[in-house]
């Protein structure tokens, strides 16, 4: 049995690979013309929409690999099928249980890769990605390639180390200066809090008063300063919550919710990228009654695009739901995980009316 699941799983991952192929080329194509809007702004060239399209590949791999599982699967059985490959492990006594067994494991392994992909392998290309889009792009040269930015304005400047979670600015740091020129204060927080924006609550901070004297030392919990900054250049600087791996978007989570603000998107966005590795192991089971039931077909090509408009019709009802989702404040997890559900459902149906 373990010929005949390595058997099956190799010949599932090459229709995979074919069908990825085919996306993944047309999707990035799209991905590069939409880059294209924004090429002559500030430095960003040709050469930088190509590069931001090749770093967020492994994202879109994410993205299309529901999809992509179900079709590369029915591309995978179809080929088992035309050599009726199919019909003689059935005759050979394996039963569909254990045929479906064999894509299960693949299924499992799949699973378990694209979890890695997303919290390990995909974010940091996607933010690298972003921030090197964010300095070409950025006229004023504000930011800093990195993990920070600088800002100013008239007395003010302002660095900000690093964006905790990819959205809250933290390790901040302030340089007031007189109308001479000298610095007057310079401040330093843990963090701000930019919920009251254009007002920010520094917390744990830590302050320096110059005179001509002497230095004033001075620590509080927290300090309220009103941000020369507005609140789309801030947006401007923070991560798209989609380039976060998911244990960055629990923790930032927790976060608005420790503060009681609005947490509904960021949310959705975890329980999607929890639910994606999911949707995608659903779907390499629902291949296997659309692979099996083109046996009973007379046209094994209908059966198939069948199948295709399955994983086209998952893909923008996921869409569309987490859109009204939204609109009408749903649990986030009720929303993400209610496909899966529906998918697996579905799946099992068709088996067992197979078996």
């Amino acid at each position: 049995m373990r010929i005949l699941d390595r058997y099956i799983s190799i010949t599932l991952l090459k229709g995979i690979a074919i069908v990825l192929t085919v996306l993944l080329t047309m999707f990035s194509f799209l991905a590069f013309v939409q880059e294209l809007e924004d090429v002559g702004d500030g430095n960003y060239r040709m050469v930088d929409a190509i590069e931001y399209t090749a770093l967020t590949l492994p994202e879109r791999i994410l993205e299309l690999a529901p999809v992509t599982i179900l079709l590369g699967g029915l591309v995978g059985l179809g080929a088992l099928a035309k050599g009726s490959e199919l019909v003689a492990i059935r005759a050979a006594g394996v039963s569909l249980r254990r045929i479906t067994w064999s894509v299960g494991k693949l299924a499992l392994v799949l699973v378990v890769a694209l979890a890695l992909l997303a919290e390990f392998g995909a974010p940091p290309l996607h933010q690298l990605a972003e921030k090197k889009r964010m300095v070409a792009t950025n006229e004023t040269e504000d930011v800093v390639q990195g993990k920070g930015f600088w800002a100013r304005d008239e007395h003010q400047v302002l660095r900000v180390r690093m964006m905790e979670h990819g959205q809250i600015p933290a390790l901040v740091e302030l340089y007031e200066f007189g109308d001479d020129g000298k610095l007057v204060t310079y401040v330093y927080a843990d963090r701000a809090d930019v919920r009251e924006s254009p007002d920010w609550q520094l917390e744990n901070v830590h302050q320096k008063i110059f005179t001509d004297d002497l230095v004033l030392n001075q620590h509080r919990a927290n300090m309220r300063w009103h941000s020369f900054l507005k609140k789309e250049q801030l947006e401007d600087f923070q991560l798209p919550a989609k380039s976060l791996a998911p244990s960055d978007l629990y923790q930032y989570v927790r976060y608005l919710k420790e503060t009681e603000q609005t947490s509904n998107r960021f949310e959705l966005t975890f329980w999607q990228k929890v639910a994606l590795p999911l949707s995608a192991g659903a779907m390499a089971i629902l291949a296997v009654p659309f692979g099996f039931g083109s046996l009973r077909s007379p046209n094994f090509g209908q059966q198939l695009s069948l199948g295709a408009a399955v994983g086209i019709l998952f893909f923008l009802l996921n869409q569309i739901t987490a859109n009204l989702g939204l609109l009408f404040d749903l649990s986030p997890p009720l929303i993400a995980l209610t496909p899966v559900v529906v998918i697996v459902g579905f799946a099992l149906l068709l088996l067992r009316r197979m078996g």
